[in-house]
Formats: structure tokens, C-alpha cells, sequence
């Protein structure tokens, strides 16, 4: 007998139901899973109460097989590939890098896909061939309305198409052709087993083989103690798998009296040899019978079959994978050659009604191990493309983010500024701005990569002015010269000068203020900006204020401004700025000014944040403005810099200028308004010892995603590192990767940093000292390899 007749895909009813040779009829729904990773025990309870009503639905002489594939699957970096065509601009530098951020990630991404088959099992077939095919056709129509009732549990669930059925049981039965992406063909003049079986696989030891692909089926005997989203467990293995869970309602109080009729023979066929190992028997079957009562369940039968696709050596380790942790949790495995063929034949799609074995368990047994495990990706045709924990890539987008303020939390070492790196390199191109301020040179190349200044500041000589430039003011005569949001903003970052320490101005201060900078702007005159001194001369004309305590606070805000301007840190300030700052991407490294005085530290911070501020304001794209070893600025002045965030996030405009702080803890973001701190939309939580429970307080971050972070292992000595990324409410367990030249555009070493130099000198190419350094590292790792080895 031709091994194809051991199937009974026979021909399509209708465009979803498909007929089988014995009078079966099935049908396949295509959902959206569920995504437990990041839920707490109690959350997974009650994700899967859906579940449990959904079991409630299904009715006798209907076979239920819930389907999960695993595979290699790089369709979102193709996205992210074609995603670049529309860059417009730093293309040059942007795309070999993004094609090696795709090829990297791709290499290691998976993904899982669900479906559900439901199949209608043949009643009394008639004795004429006419009548069995009238039948069927109205077993079809009452299979489709019986499944679009079951849809409202699955979400996003439909049902799929006679394509979309051909090519699951391809990809499930016959791996040559689903992994050359050859499309299954219906021909509707033969059958369709006839059409989908090509070949029956070889039994290798306890393995499949067809042709170089390998298959190993397990067969879970017994099963372990499982709690809602088992499956997750062995959800992210390394290895492509196809696993059937197949489920059949039966008469509950029938099943509960064949269970008593069990017992009572067992108790009469008792030998006093056996009987105590019998007892522990009986009271498994009367603590199942108790059990299933006092909750109220069903008891269904089922099997728990699993297909392991790859390399013999792939599928060996992934089976050893699997009866660990399945035995460990007392249940058993079997996979000997004698389950390969059968198992492997009613695991496919519409095939598991025949299962020579169904074991009878309850509702919640079954619904807690169903194979519906999923992770989430993110947005399609991403700008920025990560990949999870789980191996399934993810997708960001930055450009459509409202509200994006962010936030990333890490110590040193921890994966941090390659992430940033990365993220710059992939949003500048589609038109993110980035203004960035740091201590330490870790964005350099990034920032000249793409044409930008990247400037050191000399205490000692350079000047920043924290007024607006003048092209910022209106001309409209009707108008104030600045809007109010960069004038109120400005004054209230200058109020550690104007009001002698303090962190906020009174009402009266304020306007007063707001009042000087005002007038300053009403006549532009021929420098960019103008400066501090002028902005003393205004507060000191009396003729400019109305009323008595608008001009008693402009007249103490003019002394605090009079004798900072005559100090030593002061009187750079009444000179023209001297930065060099680009539009669309700069970088200014503080470190100079950080070792020559704390308190010169704030006064350039403060300056420099609100002329990216105004750049961001004045420019309408999206912005970001990055302050990078937030620790150091909190160090020297807390208030100040906890003002500053805050007036920096109330004067960008919610879908333009955006604060991205790095801290390395509590204390940092301790310094953010709540109010500030909760319009976040974006948080990266990479590996810490410590203040997990603080900083998620802080965040509001669910219990869940508290569970992992704090669970990651300390990572300094993988080649990769855990993160937790936040958009909005939607969590991502990520494994950050990156390919060698992102790596060595990132790297700060000490002993690289002195690299770069030396090649920033030789060349202003970005591409060609990526290249040099890569020369330059690979020497280097070459002389410690022989050190070693000597």
C-alpha cells in the first residue's frame, strides 16, 4: 500500500473546510497566541481563563488540534532592509551598517506561529456514495458554524484559507520543500494526500530522515505537573519544532464512571503482595475523580506530540532538552522508533483525530500545557531592529513615537552605549535629530559619521550661551518676539543664577524675567544671539516693569546676575558663543570641564542643554536631546539638573524635542518629576545588582517585567546582553547583539579610544576607520593570542 493512503486529506468542500477520505471534515483557524513571557503567575492564571472557556465550547465528535511552529524566520529584518530605501539622509554611512545589523540578527532569529484545526469526525458513513458526499458537504457547513463560534476566544482568530492549510501541512511534513520556500500546489483532479505526501520518511536509528532533513518525535506518556503557560517552558528552544496538542471533549460523568469501574477492579484483583503499591493507585484515580468534582471540570481526552526539525546533532540536544525538564517535573517522554512513524503521521495538521493513544485528563491539566506561546515583535518595517530573549527579532519606531521622553538605566560595562550607538545610527537617517551631551567620547564617530560637529570643551575658552538665537523670534507684530513656552523654559533653567541657588523662580521672578528676555528680542540685533550682560542691562532699566514686585525681583535677579558675570566661571559668559554646534546631529564631550570643577560643570550643562533645547525647538522634525552620565551632573547639582529635565521636557513640543537620560540608578531619576518621569513613554533597563524594586516603583513597571529584569545573570562574560525596553506599555525582553562594526563604532575602551584618535587624524572617512580600527583590534587580539599561547 502506497504510504500516502496512510493520510486522509481527500479534497476541498468549501474554500476553508477540507474533506478527508473517511468522512472526516476539517478546518484550520490562524490566530495570534498568547504572549505569556512577561506575566506574573497570578497574570497567567488569567490569561488563560480564555482558554478554559474555550475547552467549554467544544463538544463531543469534534477533534481539537492546537498547533505551534517554531522556525527560523527573518522576515522582519528584510522589512528592516527595505525600510532603509526611504533614509533621507546619511545613507552613505547608514546602510552597510543597517545590512550588517539585518544579516547579524538575522542569523539567530525565530519566531512562533499558531493555528487551531478543528476536525468533525465521520459519523455512520451511508451505504451509497452520493448520500456519504451529501453528508459531508452539510458536515462542512456545520463545522464552519460551529468554529466561527469558537473565534471570539482566539484572538484575532479566522479561518484560513486552503493555501494557507497546504502550506502547514508542508511545512510540518515535508521540511525539503517548506525550507526551498516551494509553495504547495492544489490540484483539484487528484487528492490531496496524493499531492502532499511525497515520500515516506526513513527511520534512522530513533529519528526521521528525508533526504539531509532530520526529524525526532516525542511523545509525552506522561504528563508533569503544569501550571497556566507550561508550554513557555521550551517555547524559545533553539531548534525548529512543530508540536500538536491534540484535544477531545468527552462525556464527563461517563469518564468519571469508567474511572470508578477502574478502581473497583483494581481493588478486587489486589493481591496482599501488591496492595499497598496499588493503594497509591486508587488514590490517584479517587484524588483525579475528587479533584475534577469540586472544580467543576471536564475531562478530555488528549496527546501531546512534538516534532524536532534540523541537524541529527540539532534535534538530539533539543529532544535531551526537553526529557529533562519534562521528567524533572514528573512527567514522561517517550521517542523510541516504534513512536516515530505513528506520531509523526497523526501530529500533522487534520491527521491527530486518529491518535492510536488519547489519555483522559482535566480541563485544566489540558489547557494549562497547550502549545500558544508567542512573543512579541514590535512594529513591522521597523527603523531600529532588535532581537528578544526568545530569538524573535523586534521592531521600534521612533519617528512616530508621541511623547517619547526616555529614560535608560545601567551600570558601566552593561551594554548601554552600544545600544545608543545603534540607535543613532538607525533613527538619524529618517530624520531623528540628536543633540547629545556627555563625559567621555563614546558618540564621536557616530556623530561625524553623519557630518555632524563633534566638539571638547575647554573651560577655559569655550563659551556656550544659553539665549535663544535670534532667528528663534517672530516678526509678527501682534505676537511676543519668543513663545512662551522657550521663553518661560529658558528663564526657569537660569533660576540657580538669577535667584541665587534656588531651583524655581516666584511668580513675580518669572515675569520679570520672562519680561528682560522679551524686550531683548524685540529689535534683533546683528550677532546670533544675545548674551548674559544684555540680558543684566534689561533687568536693571526700571522702565521695563509695571509693577512694584516685578521690579523689586528683577532688581535682586539683576544682582545675582551682575555678580555671577563678575566671577571667574562668570565671565566667559558675556563673550559670543564660540561652540561649534551642527543642526541634526552634535555631540559635546564635558569631561574637560567635569575635572577642572564641579560647579563650572552645571553652569555648562545648563547652558548647553537649552541650546539644544532651542535647536530642537526651532527645527520641526523629531529631536532628541541626550544626556548621557547623568550621574555625574546629578553629583554636582541635583536640584539643578532635576529643574533643567524638567523645563528641557516642557519645552520640547510632544512630537518634536524629546529628553533620553542615562542613569546608573535611583538617585538620578529620584531628581525627575513625577510629572516628567510619568510622560516617559520609552525605558531600557540593562543588568543590575541592585534598586530593581526602587526604580520599578519609580516606573511603574508591571510585576511581571520586574520578575525577569531582576532575574538576568550578570553578563560580563557573554558576547551579548540582557535588556528590558519599555514603549509605552508594552514590555520587551531583549538580547542586545550587534555586529563587530557597530560594536567598534561604540567602543570606548581606553586603549581604542586611542585608536581613534590616531585614525580620526588620518582620515575623516567614516567607513574606512571603521575598517582601519577593525585592522587595528584584530592585530591586537592576534598579539594577546600569542602572549597566551607563550
Amino acid at each position: 500500500m502506497s504510504y500516502h493512503r496512510h493520510y486522509t486529506w481527500s479534497h476541498p468542500l468549501t474554500a476553508s473546510v477540507i474533506a478527508h477520505s473517511d468522512g472526516a471534515v476539517s478546518v484550520m483557524v490562524v490566530w495570534d497566541g498568547l504572549d505569556s513571557e512577561l506575566l506574573t503567575d497570578t497574570q497567567r492564571q488569567q490569561q488563560f481563563f480564555n482558554l478554559y472557556q474555550l475547552l467549554n465550547r467544544f463538544e463531543r465528535g469534534y477533534v481539537a488540534e492546537f498547533h505551534l511552529w517554531r522556525e527560523y524566520d527573518a522576515s522582519l529584518a528584510r522589512e528592516y532592509i527595505e525600510r532603509g530605501g526611504a533614509m533621507e539622509r546619511g545613507q552613505a554611512f547608514a546602510a552597510p551598517l543597517r545590512q550588517d545589523m539585518a544579516e547579524h540578527l538575522a542569523n539567530m532569529a525565530m519566531a512562533n506561529r499558531v493555528a487551531l484545526v478543528v476536525t468533525k469526525r465521520p459519523a455512520h458513513r451511508p451505504l451509497f456514495a452520493r448520500k456519504a458526499l451529501v453528508r459531508q458537504s452539510r458536515d462542512a457547513l456545520a463545522l464552519e458554524a460551529y468554529v466561527q463560534g469558537l473565534l471570539r476566544f482566539l484572538p484575532a482568530g479566522r479561518l484560513a484559507t486552503l493555501e494557507e492549510y497546504a502550506a502547514r501541512v508542508q511545512q510540518s511534513l515535508y521540511r525539503p520543500a517548506y525550507i526551498t520556500d516551494r509553495r504547495p500546489r492544489v490540484d483539484q483532479r487528484y487528492s490531496l494526500r496524493e499531492q502532499w505526501v511525497r515520500e515516506k520518511p526513513a527511520i534512522e536509528g530513533a529519528m526521521l530522515q528525508c533526504q539531509d532533513q532530520h526529524t525526532k518525535v516525542l511523545f509525552l506518556y506522561m504528563y508533569p505537573d503544569a501550571a497556566p503557560a507550561w508550554f513557555a517552558g521550551m517555547a524559545a528552544l533553539p531548534c525548529p519544532l512543530h508540536v500538536s496538542h491534540i484535544v477531545e471533549a468527552v462525556d464527563t460523568k461517563a469518564a468519571m464512571r469508567k474511572s470508578e469501574g477502574e478502581s473497583d477492579l483494581a481493588e478486587g484483583l489486589m493481591s496482599r503482595r501488591g496492595r499497598d503499591y496499588s493503594a497509591k493507585g486508587l488514590s490517584d484515580l479517587s484524588a483525579f475523580r475528587q479533584f475534577v468534582a469540586d472544580n467543576n471540570l471536564g475531562i478530555y481526552k488528549n496527546a501531546y506530540i512534538i516534532h524536532l526539525h534540523g541537524t541529527e546533532m540539532q534535534v538530539s540536544s533539543a529532544a535531551n532538552s526537553i526529557a529533562d525538564w519534562v521528567e524533572t517535573h514528573g512527567g514522561q517522554v517517550r521517542s523510541a522508533d516504534y513512536i516515530q512513524l505513528p506520531y509523526f503521521r497523526v501530529g500533522q495538521p487534520g491527521q491527530g483525530y486518529r491518535s492510536p493513544m488519547l489519555r483522559p485528563d482535566d480541563q485544566m491539566q489540558v489547557a494549562d500545557m497547550l502549545p500558544v506561546q508567542v512573543y512579541n515583535s514590535g512594529e513591522r518595517h521597523p527603523e531600529s531592529l532588535r532581537i528578544g530573549a526568545a530569538g524573535q527579532l523586534v521592531g521600534f519606531n521612533y519617528t512616530s513615537l508621541k511623547l517619547s521622553h526616555g529614560v535608560t538605566s545601567a551600570k558601566t560595562g552593561m551594554g548601554k552605549g552600544v545600544d545608543k550607538v545603534a540607535t543613532i545610527l538607525e533613527t538619524y537617517p529618517f530624520g531623528v535629530d540628536w543633540y547629545i551631551a556627555e563625559i567621555g567620547e563614546s558618540y564621536r564617530w557616530v556623530v561625524e559619521g553623519f557630518g555632524g560637529s563633534y566638539s571638547k570643551v575647554d573651560p577655559n575658552e569655550t563659551v556656550i550661551n544659553p539665549l535663544p538665537p535670534y532667528t528663534m523670534a517672530t516678526t509678527d507684530a501682534g505676537s511676543l518676539p519668543l513663545d512662551a513656552i522657550v521663553a518661560g523654559g529658558t528663564v526657569q533653567a537660569l533660576a540657580f543664577i538669577l535667584a541665587d541657588g534656588k531651583t524655581s523662580l516666584d511668580v513675580h521672578q518669572e515675569a520679570a524675567a520672562q519680561t528682560a528676555l522679551q524686550l531683548l528680542y524685540a529689535v534683533p540685533a546683528k550677532q546670533a544671539a544675545p548674551t548674559l550682560d544684555k540680558l543684566l542691562l534689561e533687568l536693571q532699566d526700571t522702565g521695563n516693569f509695571g509693577s512694584e514686585p516685578q521690579l523689586k525681583a528683577a532688581q535682586v535677579m539683576a544682582s545675582n546676575l551682575e555678580s555671577f558675570l563678575h566671577t571667574t566661571e562668570g565671565r566667559l559668559f558675556t563673550r559670543q558663543d564660540n561652540l561649534s554646534l551642527s543642526e541634526g546631529i552634535t555631540g559635546v564631550d564635558l569631561k574637560d570641564v567635569d575635572k577642572a570643577s564641579p560647579k563650572l560643570l552645571q553652569f555648562y550643562l545648563v547652558f548647553l542643554s537649552l541650546r539644544y533645547s532651542h535647536l530642537a525647538f526651532a527645527r520641526r522634525r523629531p529631536a532628541r536631546v541626550l544626556l548621557d552620565e547623568m550621574h555625574k551632573f546629578v553629583r554636582v547639582a541635583p536640584e539643578v539638573v532635576g529643574r533643567l529635565i524638567s523645563e528641557l521636557a516642557r519645552m520640547g513640543r510632544k512630537d518634536a524635542g524629546a529628553i533620553d537620560l542615562v542613569t546608573q540608578g535611583i538617585h538620578e531619576i529620584d531628581t525627575i518629576e513625577s510629572e516628567v518621569l510619568n510622560s516617559m513613554s520609552l525605558y531600557s533597563l540593562l543588568y543590575r545588582e541592585d534598586e530593581h524594586d526602587e526604580i520599578a516603583q519609580r516606573l511603574n513597571m508591571p510585576a511581571g517585567a520586574l520578575e525577569t529584569w531582576r532575574a538576568y545573570p550578570f553578563p560580563m562574560e557573554f558576547d551579548w546582553r540582557p535588556a528590558l525596553r519599555a514603549v509605552g506599555d508594552r514590555y520587551f525582553n531583549l538580547h542586545l547583539s550587534f555586529p563587530a562594526r557597530v560594536l567598534a563604532l561604540a567602543n570606548t575602551d581606553p586603549a581604542i579610544l586611542d585608536l581613534k584618535t590616531a585614525i580620526g587624524a588620518h582620515t575623516e572617512d567614516p567607513l574606512m576607520r571603521l575598517q582601519l580600527l577593525g585592522e587595528e583590534i584584530q592585530t591586537l587580539k592576534q598579539i594577546k593570542e600569542r602572549r597566551d599561547a607563550a
